[in-house]
């Protein structure tokens, strides 16, 4: 076959500027949609569509072509017409408070239960003590205590009267009642013992012995007594405090009478504050010779337990959520427990639990970028635990490596309902296809963005929604049709193909920031044809 020359008109092929319907992109619309690539959005369509577990979205594509661009826009514009997920807290579990358990509650109300129980604690101890000081709690003491004391002042007058009817006294000392023998109703002394006879003696241990069975139920009576006296006060400072929080819990169990689970909680809080009632009234407190603020603090984490950390917060979402994680570590995708020193120790609780980002996208989308993802230590096994186990189980990496010791937290995990988009090279997606058998149960949809798309009047046109909407976004002037005609012509050549324009709208975008900044040294309030060769020419020049 002989070669033959071309011309410069068939290796050129122009875009006539007079094909174009406008005289400046600012009179167009922002694109709305992913250009030129219809396999690929197909892909995410199927992918973000169906509700199966394991259709996450691995996106590869050449560099510069604008995926994550890309794909972050087409899933927002996606979540903006889903429902908004519901919130999840963190609150005490207070028969195992080393395990917070999770509350599930309509997107915004979590934050209301927050304020409301932080509003509850301030009200009890503002109550409660108040309660306690009433004239008429301190008189039902007393007269609880009088009756008692009666009670042991009668006994104790019995076992009087029997031990003096044997020539004994009975003597209250420091570790009890004791037998002593007596002459008179008055106990003798040492010397006056020891000066009895011997058979007085024998009678008298005698008599000793006989008493002190019955001494001996006498004393485990008035015992009895105390403890009764004491079941009795504590029957009655439960009710004082059952009277001073029930209303407030009611309240709170009629506002969310439709959430069993937080109207169960509700119910351990009242259970829990009169058991400890005594926190409330100020009965335990930091120890003593602790400066002030230590001890503000002390007093301040009793009360602790009965925070609310609202894990994920969808009070201010619109839609369902869409988070880039440019940072994917392990923490920043379970969420982490933090501590801090107290009294010379570590030690954490509930409200420090952080959420990652699978916390933040629960119930919408999360774009991770694959190469950060496979460098970052435990993160691509984590990631994958989480998404296989459809839960989101926060724990501290140095726990779970066995490198320390501290005492920590055992947060219930949290259901996980996510899309994940994660974007990568064909290379990453082939090794891991290959030598990762999770990787194909948990990818299973594969979005291949193009390096071109064909060259028709539809997609020149595109080109010019492209630089509105960059316009838009980043403040640059707008592009007459000379201009994107020359965007087109310049298009084609980096990828070789008359018939061909580039998909990597990195690069191309690179190109309209350029022009936009020779324009505006050339004194043009719009981009012109002219700007943009001297901006191609620019960047030939600096290579």
């Amino acid at each position: 076959m002989a070669i033959q020359e071309l011309t410069a008109q068939q290796v050129y092929r122009p875009c006539d500027p007079a094909a174009f319907d406008f005289e400046t992109t600012a009179e167009l619309e922002p694109l709305s949609e992913i250009v030129g690539q219809p396999r690929a959005v197909e892909a995410l369509e199927f992918g973000v569509g169906i509700a199966s577990r394991g259709y996450n979205v691995f996106a590869f594509g050449l560099p510069g072509s604008g995926k994550t661009t890309l794909i972050t826009r087409f899933l927002e514009q996606r979540s903006a017409e889903e429902p908004v997920p519901d919130d999840f807290c963190y609150v005490t579990d207070f028969e195992n408070p080393r395990r917070p358990r999770i509350l599930r509650l309509p997107a915004g109300q979590g934050r209301e239960l927050r304020d409301e129980m932080k509003s509850l604690v301030n009200h009890l101890r503002q109550d409660i003590p108040r309660a306690f000081e009433s004239e008429e709690f301190q008189e039902q003491r007393k007269r609880v205590v009088r009756e008692i004391e009666k009670q042991q002042e009668a006994l104790f007058q019995e076992l009087q009267e029997q031990a003096k009817s044997r020539a004994f006294a009975l003597v209250r000392t420091p570790v009890g009642l004791i037998l002593v023998p007596a002459l008179h109703g008055e106990p003798l002394t040492d010397r006056q013992y020891e000066a009895l006879d011997e058979q007085t003696k024998a009678k008298l241990a005698r008599l000793r012995e006989e008493l002190s069975g019955e001494i001996e139920r006498g004393m485990r009576r008035i015992r009895e007594l105390e403890k009764e006296a004491r079941a009795r006060v504590r029957d009655l400072e439960r009710q004082i405090a059952m009277l001073a929080v029930g209303h407030h819990i009611d309240e709170l169990q009629a506002k969310y009478s439709d959430l069993p689970e937080v109207v169960e909680y509700l119910e351990g809080v009242r259970e829990d504050v009169v058991e400890n009632v005594d926190a409330f009234r100020g009965r335990e407190s930091a120890p003593e010779g602790l400066p002030p603020a230590l001890r503000t603090l002390a007093d301040e984490q009793q009360f602790v337990r009965y925070a609310v950390n609202v894990i994920i917060d969808n009070a201010e979402t619109e839609g369902a959520p869409v988070v880039v994680e440019n940072n994917p570590t392990y923490g920043n995708l379970v969420g982490r427990i933090e501590h801090r020193a107290l009294f010379g120790a570590l030690v954490t609780d509930l409200t420090m639990i952080e959420p990652g980002a699978l916390h933040r996208a629960n119930g919408g989308y999360l774009v991770l970028n694959a190469l950060d993802v496979l460098t970052n230590p435990y993160a691509w096994q984590v990631l994958k635990r989480s998404l296989k186990a459809g839960e989101i189980r926060t724990e501290s990496l140095g726990e779970q490596l066995s490198l320390v010791s501290t005492v920590s937290l055992e947060p219930q995990p949290i259901p996980l309902d996510v899309k994940v988009v994660m974007i990568g090279s064909p290379l990453l997606y082939y090794l891991l296809h290959a030598y990762d058998e999770d990787f194909p149960k948990l990818f299973k949809v594969q979005a291949d963005f193009g390096p071109y798309m064909d060259r028709t009047p539809e997609a020149e046109r595109q080109y010019a929604l492209f630089v509105r909407t960059l316009s838009e976004e980043e403040g640059l002037p707008a592009f007459d049709r000379t201009a994107v005609a020359r965007l087109v012509e310049h298009s084609s050549r980096v990828v070789g193909d008359q018939e061909k324009l580039s998909t990597r709208f990195g690069p191309i975008a690179d190109l309209v920031r350029e022009a936009a900044y020779f324009a505006s040294q050339n004194g043009h309030d719009v981009v012109t044809g002219d700007d943009v060769r001297q901006a191609i020419e620019a960047g030939i020049f600096r290579r």
